[in-house]
């Protein structure tokens, strides 16, 4: 029995994901926006992206899973989930007004925040590192004002948000700064990369206000860990959030 409620908590680790909200302001757009709407297509097969339970295709604008929601002022917005398994990956994708290829991005100007498609265009980058917004100019690497793109990060939690681990990458402690918005009972634990418990760095009742805990890259033996990633999940009421660490040694 043990053994069977061991696995189906690992299962449960395993099955951990986030979602990243992207948007794209169409303000400075001339062209008409097609009836098909503003869709986003990129390798999303491959981080086992989803939308309300549907598989994303790879690079795919016609498919309708992909099609972004206006919200207004010109500004359209999808929310994309990705497994925490890919957490630390970089997602290549690019915005479409359509459902098919040619009024697509492919201006130059993204070239600093993407690559070259190989057809005259570039394709943009993002690095996924938990749930987050992120808002985008169509055709530019930032929002239209010119501003970061990134708007929030780390919003799963409604009690408690992350306000920075650091040092990381590290090789000897790290330390996780975190600010508990409402009182309540907090799980701080590592797992590594296969979603199996490494040590528990907090597991009790915390106060309002800010938080730090450290972690010496021990196990909850007091053993090493191995180099490599690892994921430190807080936990607050039915609100989680996973963000990614890399242990040098």
């Amino acid at each position: 029995m043990f053994a069977m409620a061991f696995m189906a908590f690992i299962s449960a680790v395993n099955a951990q994901n986030f979602t990243v909200y992207f948007g794209v302001d169409m303000s400075q757009y001339l062209d008409p926006i097609s009836p098909a709407g503003i869709r986003v297509a990129g390798d999303f097969v491959s981080r086992g992206a989803s939308v309300n339970g549907t598989a994303l295709q790879y690079w795919s604008p016609g498919d309708t899973a992909c099609t972004l929601t206006n919200l207004g002022n010109y500004v359209w917005g999808i929310g994309i989930r990705f497994p925490d398994s890919v957490l630390g990956q970089t997602l290549t994708f690019k915005f479409v007004n359509g459902s098919s290829w040619g009024m697509n991005e492919g201006a130059a100007t993204l070239s600093g925040c993407g690559v070259d498609d190989g057809f005259g265009g570039y394709n943009r980058q993002y690095l996924l590192e938990g749930t987050a917004y992120v808002r985008y100019c169509w055709n530019l690497c930032t929002r239209c004002d010119g501003s970061d793109p990134v708007s929030a990060a780390s919003v799963k939690s409604n009690y408690v948000t992350l306000n920075k681990i650091y040092p990381n990458p590290f090789s000897g402690s790290t330390r996780i700064d975190l600010n508990v918005v409402q009182s309540g009972g907090l799980k701080v634990r590592v797992y590594n990369i296969l979603g199996q418990p490494v040590t528990t760095l907090f597991d009790g009742f915390a106060g309002a206000g800010s938080l730090s805990l450290n972690w010496d890259g021990s196990t909850q033996t007091g053993e090493p860990a191995r180099e490599g990633a690892y994921l430190i999940r807080v936990e607050m009421g039915q609100n989680a959030t996973t963000h990614r660490i890399l242990l040098n040694r």
